[in-house]
């Protein structure tokens, strides 16, 4: 009984610090996103105005078809649509192959997943996951080139287009055929015709039946998803291998990094980032696997460095690195520790700007923020846009994000970004 007697308190006290370890772990969290979940907080919230006053935002919310242009007080300074008559989509959901999705996951299969501006302020687009497109300043469809392009574009100084295309193949394996998807880097000429076309399957492992291979050994164990195979139109099992993500234009040259012409690429399934010799359909380098986990948005810098967006959907909070691949150690990280901690599942976008900040786009939250060098807020968005029923109301995501500065005359600095 006196055992019982010492034991009961014990375990009482045990049990409280529990509780209340986990009640603090809630409401820290429940406060990391108050404001984000509170429709009274939207738009720009903080702005200690550090950039210059004419920069805009380039930006695209899911679902819409349409791209803006914001300031930083977050007016809306111009706009680009076209109906979805114009796209000529081929399915009453507009494009979006991916229909046993569920919301949000299947709103970055509709709408324009993402956009860019080319040197004469035309906009390039990525629609629906159905179409390449050009609109002119004033909304006019100048060429669309059909196929699957997803996730991100790079546009050159000459205006030459980099895109991520899918395309469909059988594969068999222990003597099972299966549906694939091969991510393709697509060029395109400025005016909207396809120069060459490079397999990233081809390029980060050779297509071959070897039990061995790094791409296919126990991949075919893994779970699948189902999704409508455009050319067909069938409901199919496609194994998506690779997952591409992002592309990057490599304008400048480092010594002993990239040469102008290279392209970095972001490859989610094997949670790498490559570096590609696209005319000579080589792999530089990799870096990433055991490192990084589901990233968005790689990025070499002028000074040698690479900027990532590291989703971390492992543990739910993401980050940004800044690694140099000098001996691939964190020059710099902002996330985890930091008061404004921000996390997306899915998608995500990170850029430097000319004044040494970095711009965070944490998508599914539809936060864009500016930090300084040392972790500070200094320039702070949330979507004021929403998308459900009241019930189960979520902010309208932020796909796709770009500073653009502009000069005196308000012309758009070009990015390759």
């Amino acid at each position: 009984m006196k055992k019982i007697k010492y034991i009961l308190p014990l375990f009482w006290v045990a049990l409280a610090t529990v509780t209340l370890s986990l009640l603090a772990n809630y409401l820290r969290r429940t406060d990391q996103k108050s404001s984000i979940a509170n429709p009274g907080h939207r738009g720009v919230i903080v702005n200690e105005k550090q950039s210059s006053p004419n920069d805009l935002t380039l930006i695209s919310l899911a679902p819409r078809q349409a791209a803006h242009l914001m300031d930083l007080e977050g007016n809306l300074v111009h706009s680009w649509t076209a109906p979805i008559s114009d796209f000529n989509y081929s399915d009453k959901d507009h494009g979006c192959f991916f229909k046993n999705q569920k919301a949000p996951w299947k709103l970055f299969k509709c709408g324009w997943q993402a956009v860019a501006l080319d040197p004469h302020e035309d906009l390039i687009v990525v629609a629906g996951q159905q179409f390449l497109a050009k609109l002119d300043w004033n909304s006019n469809i100048l060429w669309k080139i059909p196929g699957v392009f997803h996730h991100d574009i790079s546009v050159t100084q000459e205006g030459f287009i980099f895109a991520l295309e899918k395309q469909f193949h059988s594969f068999r394996w222990n003597g099972e055929d299966f549906k694939i998807i091969d991510e393709v880097i697509t060029k395109i000429s400025p005016d909207g015709k396809i120069l060459k076309r490079v397999s990233l399957l081809s390029l980060f492992q050779p297509f071959t039946a070897n039990a061995n291979s790094l791409l296919i050994k126990g991949f075919f164990e893994k779970e699948t998803s189902k999704e409508i195979d455009p050319y067909t139109d069938e409901n199919q099992e496609l194994k998506d291998m690779l997952h591409s993500n992002g592309i990057q234009y490599i304008e400048f040259n480092i010594p002993n990094l990239c040469k102008k012409g290279d392209l970095l690429v972001s490859v989610r399934k094997l949670n790498l980032i490559g570096l590609l010799d696209f005319e000579n359909e080589k792999v530089r380098w990799t870096w990433g696997q055991n490192e990084l986990t589901g990233q968005h948005s790689p990025s070499v810098l002028k000074e040698g460095t690479i900027l990532i967006f590291d989703n971390r959907e492992n543990i739910e909070i993401s980050r940004v690195l800044e690694v140099n691949p000098k001996d691939w150690k964190v020059a710099w990280v902002y996330g985890p520790q930091d008061t404004s901690r921000f996390f997306t599942k899915s998608n995500g976008r990170v850029q430097r700007l000319q004044n040494g900040n970095t711009l965070i786009t944490s998508s599914l939250e539809g936060r864009m923020f500016e930090v300084t060098k040392g972790g500070k807020v200094i320039w702070d968005y949330l979507s004021p846009l929403y998308i459900g029923p009241d019930s189960r109301k979520i902010p309208m995501s932020i796909v796709y994000s770009n500073r653009i500065s502009r000069n005196k005359n308000n012309n758009t600095t070009h990015s390759s970004k």
